[in-house]
């Protein structure tokens, strides 16, 4: 037989006391890593962490009483001298689940819309949360108020009356399961909308649908209550193991999958070689919980990262020309890796134009000056004189010739002498 201290746990209640620890520890671990995360790596903590911290608060509540239920006869027969502490331990039980679970869900909502920017999202995202308002205000006020007063909850000769506890448990119950569903599919539009490729997309969506593992336990937890609910009230104790059991489960495994995007940025700080997308292209921050996304197509990637202010950036850029295209990349880089990479591609093309003789008069009136070179015989030659005396003969007709140095150094035309020039013909 097992024992909780001097406790002593009946074989029912096996399994519940090492799921309960188990899973328990798990989201402690899981939560105190994503707060490490937010809080040292990224210096950027949010509402949703905050809730988070607040929900974990709440399950380690729900461990204690579970415990306590335990030790009153949970799972066993609980006697009549400790029938009100086992009720009192039941009550808080009640109270530390319908707290903790809707800490949750407020924490998954404020997530959605720190990640997902757009109008829509935002509006349907509010819509949501006044929902989760009106149903959380529903699911705590009659979770505390089942009773009236508060102690004839765990004391039948106190005056007073109670809500139908199977009516409620089935009502809330139901709306839970709808809620998770709600929770589930609500990001999926817009994560398919992403412009990533497809592997940082296919992970996405597994990380978000992880949530609905919180729903396949909650339907269970529907059945054990049922099974709890028609069962005769002496035997209510033994069954109510599982619905302990599957109510345990649904929080801290929520819990666990809410926390898990967060976490990126941290594996790839202990495995650097996880920093890596499928195009080769760095992977950057989805609002700051480590999820690249940009766009993608055409000539290249434009990958988006966030920075801080005071990081220092060096340019690097590399050209290469390939005959009439040519294409560029420009990279940014800071001290901690992160980077904005831009590719461009050029293309120049040549357009070839007819000859309509618009050049002839400017090419003409340009070599009107020809009459007042020195020693020149205003002869009427035209052209273009280069640097190094060569020249373009073209005449007023538009036809050309060449200069060239003769042997002696002196300019030619075709095979005579220019007039006034130095020294004999070639």
């Amino acid at each position: 037989m097992w024992y909780l201290g001097s406790t002593p746990i009946v074989e029912r209640n096996y399994g519940l006391v090492f799921s309960a620890f188990f899973f328990t520890s798990l989201a402690v671990v899981t939560v105190g890593m994503r707060i490490y995360t937010r809080v040292v790596l990224l210096r950027n903590i949010g509402v949703d962490d905050v809730l988070i911290t607040i929900a974990l608060v709440g399950a380690i509540s729900y461990l204690t009483a579970c415990m306590e239920q335990i030790r009153f006869g949970l799972g066993d027969a609980v006697r009549f001298e400790e029938l009100q502490s086992f009720l009192i331990a039941l009550y808080v039980t009640v109270l530390s689940y319908s707290f903790t679970q809707m800490m949750v869900k407020f924490s998954i909502l404020f997530q959605y819309r720190r990640i997902f920017q757009t109008t829509l999202a935002k509006r349907i995202s509010l819509g949501v949360m006044l929902w989760f308002i009106a149903y959380g205000s529903v699911c705590l006020g009659t979770s505390i108020f089942t009773c009236w007063p508060i102690r004839k909850y765990w004391n039948d000769e106190v005056e007073g009356g109670c809500i139908d506890r199977s009516v409620l448990h089935y009502f809330l119950a139901g709306f839970n399961i709808l809620n998770d569903f709600i929770l589930l599919f609500l990001p999926m539009p817009f994560l398919k909308k992403l412009h990533v490729n497809p592997r940082v997309k296919a992970v996405l969506i597994g990380v978000f649908a992880c949530g609905g593992f919180a729903c396949i336990v909650a339907i269970i937890r529907l059945r054990s209550l049922y099974v709890n609910n028609s069962a005769p009230i002496e035997e209510q104790p033994l069954y109510g193991v599982d619905i302990a059991l599957w109510s345990c489960l649904e929080i801290n495994i929520a819990m666990i999958c809410a926390s898990v995007p967060s976490l990126k940025p941290l594996f790839i700080k202990i495995i650097p070689a996880l920093n890596s997308s499928g195009d080769g292209s760095k992977p950057t921050n989805l609002k700051g919980y480590g999820y690249g996304y940009g766009r993608s197509g055409g000539g290249g990637s434009v990958p988006l990262q966030s920075f801080d202010n005071n990081i220092g950036v060096s340019r690097n850029r590399d050209v290469e020309r390939d005959g009439n295209a040519s294409s560029g990349s420009e990279t940014l880089k800071d001290h901690s890796k992160m980077e904005i990479k831009v590719h461009q591609t050029f293309e120049m093309r040549t357009i070839e134009t007819e000859d309509d003789g618009s050049e002839k008069d400017l090419v003409t009136t340009s070599w009107a000056a020809a009459d007042h070179f020195p020693g020149g015989t205003g002869g009427h030659g035209a052209g273009g004189v280069s640097m190094d005396g060569s020249a373009a003969l073209k005449s007023s007709t538009g036809s050309g010739r060449n200069f060239s140095h003769g042997g002696n150094g002196a300019p030619s035309i075709g095979g005579g002498r220019m007039a006034g020039a130095p020294g004999n013909s070639s």
